[in-house]
């Protein structure tokens, strides 16, 4: 808000924000143009100029009911002036009759082109004379009004005059009192425009908090799956850990996220010739099965793997497999495995793996050996 503009319209208070502050500084700026107007209706100059333009009123109403008048006088003169015509105009009958006569060609006896004057009218010319004097009456009161009429119109353009004068005076006077009034609306205005801003502000400052909020709302929940996440992935190293130590020895490493291949197995350099990419998917699809029966994650538990043989998995690797899985399996010893793991070998499986694990053992030499019976 203005400083100048403030202190000219006399708000020189420090008020800070707030309904009751903003109330008391439009009361402060309404009380002062309240001030202002008052102090403009106690000059005497709007005294004067009261008068004189009450002078004024009174003076063209008075002129205005002469020339009223002298209006009304114009059209009974006129209407004087009429009857006083056709009282001077011969009777009807004879000026008929005439001209009838002149009609008639001579032919005096014809019953329709002749006609009786009327005998004559003995108070025509009493008519006359009285509207002759009427007529004058109205003439000389015409002349009278006229003249009383240039009177009130002098009398009006003195008042005018003077109601001039006085409107300039009191302009003069009440210069600084209007100044007042317009600095105090001015200032209204802004106050108005300061509020608006105020309440804008505070919107601004509220979508301001909302998004923060919201956005440390995401940041713990992006925090929380971060955690999640690690707490997952360092459950599925240990398992992984453990599946690598299961197939090999002593073995190190972990598993890898990230957005080009996923979640990929990383065994570290000692162990990664002896466990090679077979290895390492077996040693991953294992991994998954194990996290899933600890309940780390949603693996069906039903896996298959299909020739894993001796020669691509390492003699060592190969054998540790079954050992693996078979130690798994004694997890449940009280109750069913909790998964299904079936594999297929082109090697006899180790002596370890008990007949029972073995559903079927098939060749090639006959169609019997086949695992539907039968060669296609």
């Amino acid at each position: 808000m203005p400083t100048d503009t403030s202190e000219g319209a006399g708000i020189t208070e420090d008020l800070t924000e707030g309904d009751l502050a903003q109330v008391a500084i439009r009361e402060k700026i309404e009380d002062q143009r309240q001030n202002h107007e008052s102090e403009l209706e106690r000059l005497p100059e709007a005294t004067v100029l009261e008068v004189a333009e009450r002078e004024l009123v009174v003076r063209r109403s008075e002129r205005d009911k002469v020339e009223g008048r002298i209006d009304q006088l114009r059209r009974d003169l006129l209407f004087e002036n009429e009857r006083l015509t056709l009282a001077q105009k011969p009777a009807e009958a004879d000026t008929l009759a005439q001209r009838r006569r002149e009609l008639s060609c001579g032919l005096e006896a014809c019953r329709h082109l002749t006609s009786t004057s009327l005998p004559p009218d003995p108070g025509r010319q009493d008519r006359i004379e009285e509207y002759q004097e009427s007529v004058k009456r109205l003439d000389s009161e015409i002349i009278a009004a006229t003249a009383e009429s240039d009177q009130k119109l002098s009398g009006v353009r003195e008042a005018e005059q003077i109601s001039r004068s006085a409107k300039q005076r009191f302009d003069q006077a009440a210069a600084i009192p209007r100044q007042g009034i317009a600095r105090c609306d001015l200032l209204l205005q802004q106050f108005d425009a300061f509020l608006r801003s105020i309440s804008r502000r505070d919107e601004l400052e509220s979508q301001q908090q909302s998004a923060e909020t919201r956005i440390k709302d995401l940041e713990q929940q992006r925090e929380a799956r971060a955690n999640s996440r690690k707490k997952q992935m360092k459950q599925l190293n240990e398992v992984f850990l453990e599946v690598t130590n299961g197939l090999i020895r002593r073995a190190t490493g972990k598993l890898s996220l990230d957005l080009r291949s996923g979640l990929v197995p990383n065994p570290d350099n000692s162990s990664g010739e002896a466990f090679g990419s077979a290895g390492q998917v077996v040693g991953f699809d294992l991994t998954c099965l194990s996290a899933a029966i600890n309940g780390h994650a949603l693996h069906p538990r039903f896996l298959v793997h299909d020739s894993p043989r001796e020669a691509d998995l390492n003699e060592l690797i190969y054998r540790n497999l079954f050992r693996y899985v078979l130690s798994l399996e004694g997890r449940f010893p009280d109750c069913e495995p909790a998964f299904q793991y079936i594999i297929t070998t082109t090697s006899p499986p180790p002596e370890i793996v008990q007949p029972e694990h073995i559903c079927e053992t098939l060749d090639d030499e006959t169609p019997s050996g086949r695992l539907l019976g039968f060669e296609f």
